[in-house]
C-alpha cells in the first residue's frame, strides 16, 4: 500500500532541492517515486521540470507530453493543458532568448 504522507514528504523534499538548484538530488527522489507510482502524471510533471532545469530539454519535453496524455486519461484537462504548454515552450522557444530564461526561472519556483 502506498503511504500518501510519505509520498508527499518526498515530493516536498524534491521540490526543495529543485528550488535550491540541487537537481541531481531531486531527480533521485523522483526516480524512486516513479517506481512506487509508475503512472502518476503529477510526479512525472514535477520531475520534467527538474530535467528541463538540467538543460535536458528534449527529455523534459517528452516527459511533459507523457504527463499530458496521462492527465487526459484521468480527465484532468487543466493539468494536461499545462503540460502541453511546457512541451511547446521547450520545443519552440529560442533557448538563448530572455523569454526562455524567464520560463526556466518560473519553473524553478
Amino acid at each position: 500500500m502506498v503511504d500518501i504522507k510519505d509520498i508527499q514528504e518526498k515530493v516536498n523534499r524534491a521540490v526543495h532541492f529543485k528550488r535550491d538548484g540541487k537537481y541531481e538530488r531531486a531527480c533521485k527522489i523522483y526516480e524512486k517515486l516513479e517506481t512506487q507510482l509508475p503512472n502518476d502524471p503529477t510526479i512525472l510533471k514535477s520531475w520534467a521540470k527538474v530535467v528541463a532545469l538540467q538543460g535536458k530539454y528534449e527529455r523534459a519535453a517528452e516527459m511533459f507530453a507523457r504527463a499530458a496524455v496521462m492527465f487526459d486519461k484521468i480527465d484532468y484537462p487543466e493539468q494536461s493543458e499545462i503540460c502541453k504548454s511546457h512541451f511547446i515552450n521547450l520545443k519552440k522557444l529560442d533557448k538563448n532568448s530572455a523569454k526562455f530564461q524567464m520560463y526556466l526561472k518560473a519553473i524553478k519556483g
